[in-house]
């Protein structure tokens, strides 16, 4: 008996060998819902050949774990290959992808990324499923850790979308210091004047200016007019995150400007002095008056209607 006993070993040992890959296997069959336990498992790295009827859908099962990314092509000489890939969560395919000729030619071609240990169905089809004929389906494995990839790669892209705009942020501060000719006061009506040449700072749409800082509260309508007898006057309001919140042409009479807007909230504001359209230069004059108080919180620009405006209510006798 001692004699057989490393024989007896050996041969629990090889059957252990044996079987573990097969228990692992069905193991994992048994957590597929019924519709996907007899589909054929596409192997990483191993491409798989059949054949496709006029108007059916073959399915296989890619396992994959977190981090493994995947380029899962389809093949064909006899039709033009069409790829859907879904994810299984909680016993429900959920789509993931699908493509036509990502490929080369008319084959199809999709990267998968498991974001989680999970598993894929592959559907392999003819486009329109009009067509029949052989094919080839792999899913080859890459390199590295996908999930980690890309978030480093998402990571690097913000960076240089935050180097962006800090590089955006300071040419508008710099434009913004160069066409700056001061500050307008929030009362009463100011005036001022100057002179519009090639050597200005350009607008975002390519206009040269010169622009004003104005202190606006919240509520505060003014009315902002612009006259110049050299060029066609084009008046522009910014609120203080640089948004374009009024403009106007020629409601001033001839080439001259006026608009009034109310401010939607505090802060600084500011008044651009431009063109409209030629290429003329030359002298200008602005004045800022102050009308009054809006309404806090209404559409920015639009008048009170005096039909809607709250009547006083009669006094008592």
């Amino acid at each position: 008996m001692q004699r057989q006993l490393p024989l007896v070993v050996a041969l629990v040992a090889v059957f252990a060998l044996v079987s573990e890959p097969l228990y692992l296997s069905l193991s994992w069959r048994g957590g597929l819902p019924d519709d996907y336990r007899r589909l054929t498992e596409l192997v990483p790295d191993r491409e798989l050949s059949a054949s496709l009827t006029m108007g059916q859908v073959v399915q296989y099962v890619l396992r994959a774990r977190r981090g493994e990314g995947f380029t899962v092509e389809a093949k064909s000489q006899a039709f033009d290959a069409f790829l859907r890939v879904e994810i299984l969560r909680d016993s429900v395919a959920a789509l993931v992808a699908t493509d036509d000729d990502g490929g080369e030619g008319r084959d199809s071609r999709l990267e998968v990324c498991a974001e989680s240990t999970t598993v894929y169905i592959v559907g392999v089809s003819a486009l329109g499923n009009m067509s029949a004929g052989t094919y080839r389906v792999s899913g080859r494995r890459q390199e590295g850790d996908c999930v980690e990839a890309r978030e480093t790669r998402a990571r690097r892209e913000a960076a240089e979308q935050r180097r962006l705009e800090v590089e955006n942020q300071a040419r508008r501060d710099s434009g913004f210091a160069a066409a700056d000719r001061g500050t307008i006061p929030a009362s009463g009506t100011t005036e001022r004047s100057g002179e519009l040449g090639f050597g200005d700072p350009l607008t975002s749409d390519g206009r040269p200016h010169e622009s004003y800082r104005f202190e606006c509260r919240s509520g505060l309508r003014f009315r902002f007019e612009m006259f110049s007898s050299d060029f066609d006057a084009y008046a522009i309001v910014e609120d203080p995150f640089g948004n374009r919140v009024a403009y106007d042409d020629d409601s001033g009479g001839n080439r001259d400007a006026r608009l009034s807007y109310t401010c939607a909230g505090s802060g600084t504001y500011r008044l651009i002095a431009t063109r409209f359209g030629s290429a003329s230069m030359g002298r200008y004059r602005i004045r800022v008056t102050i009308e009054g108080s809006g309404v806090i919180g209404r559409r920015p620009g639009r008048p009170v209607s005096p039909v809607n405006a709250k009547r006083p209510s009669p006094r008592s006798a």
